[in-house]
């Protein structure tokens, strides 16, 4: 019904899906099986976000069913009706925040609708997905890690999208800013950006073979907040600076890089000591690294997890802003 009829009874019958979903939870479908999310390739359109298949890691006990109702609600973002793609936004945020489910893809979705110029229409959905994100950020550990996890895709959807595509328009500064601003470590311990730096040195170094643009990414690396006690990340983060003070080109550029080294030579005592050793041409500096932490530059899980429901009365956005 909520495809194939007229637009009010559609906006209805996709109102109470949320409904049920938001006040029973995916488990009224059934956990029967270990699979991966529904892959939706041949249905995304330029302002979705590719987000690769990571075989046989971090599978979740999600079944088929709650992952097709999900993809079929995840695609009224795209709906020609701004009505039925703010219901749909509005229903997945909720999801998202009540902990009903945790989706790389369905975040990103809602990360590129909000960014989208095409979107500045709509005032609901605009102020909708902006209370939204810095809440969802700041209730979870959890969340701010998904987050730090569909940076660099989304980022990476907006840098290369096709001349027609609106996304060229919006303003890709602002957005990694703003992901770097609500992700915020919370603590020393907490190593969300720790991560996040070395996934974008690996984009850095990709870029760099092809011969794309990396000022973005470059400058986003001197905004993350590195966490003192992950000392291993911070000695492979610091062999892969070294590697792209190597490769980088441009002044700015190399500034950034310099601005992040400096921090993070405060952070680990063992990188500064290295720092100062002197470099055979054999050494991480000219890109012959082989003892670094291997990340998978773009190949984020795209799991989507079902998590224990949460007691509580569930609150609309606009009572969690208030």
């Amino acid at each position: 019904v909520s495809q194939i009829d007229h637009e009010m009874i559609q906006a209805t019958a996709l109102k109470m899906v949320f409904d049920v979903l938001l006040l029973y939870g995916t488990e009224l479908f059934g956990n029967d099986g270990m699979v991966n999310e529904v892959d939706d390739g041949a249905q995304e359109t330029d302002n979705i976000p590719d987000f690769p298949d990571e075989a046989g890691d971090k599978k979740q006990d999600v079944d088929q069913a709650t992952q097709c109702l999900l993809k079929i609600l995840a695609e009224f973002l795209d709906h020609e009706s701004f009505a039925m793609r703010e219901i749909s936004a509005e229903g997945l945020a909720k999801l998202l925040y009540c902990g009903r489910v945790l989706s790389q893809r369905i975040l990103g979705k809602l990360i590129l609708l909000w960014f989208n110029p095409v979107m500045e229409g709509s005032a609901i959905l605009r102020n909708l997905l902006g209370t939204f994100f810095p809440v969802f950020a700041a209730a979870d550990k959890s969340n701010r890690e998904c987050l730090c996890e569909v940076f660099v895709p989304v980022i990476s959807t907006v840098m290369e999208a096709p001349g027609t595509s609106p996304l060229i328009a919006g303003d890709v500064n602002n957005m990694a800013d703003f992901l770097l601003t609500i992700t915020t470590p919370k603590s020393s311990s907490e190593d969300g950006h720790n991560t996040l730096a070395i996934a974008v040195c690996h984009k850095i170094l990709s870029c760099c073979s092809a011969g794309d643009h990396i000022d973005v990414y470059c400058r986003a690396l001197s905004r993350m907040c590195l966490a003192k006690d992950q000392q291993s990340d911070l000695q492979s983060l610091h062999l892969l600076l070294d590697q792209l003070k190597a490769v980088v080109s441009g002044r700015q550029n190399l500034k950034y890089i310099e601005k992040l080294s400096a921090g993070l030579c405060k952070l680990c005592p063992a990188a500064k000591a290295n720092s100062d050793l002197p470099r055979s041409p054999s050494s991480p500096a000219t890109g012959g690294c082989t003892s670094c932490r291997t990340v998978n530059k773009e190949n984020i899980s795209t799991t989507t997890s079902v998590r224990p429901k949460r007691t509580g009365k569930l609150k609309s956005l606009h009572e969690v802003n208030c």
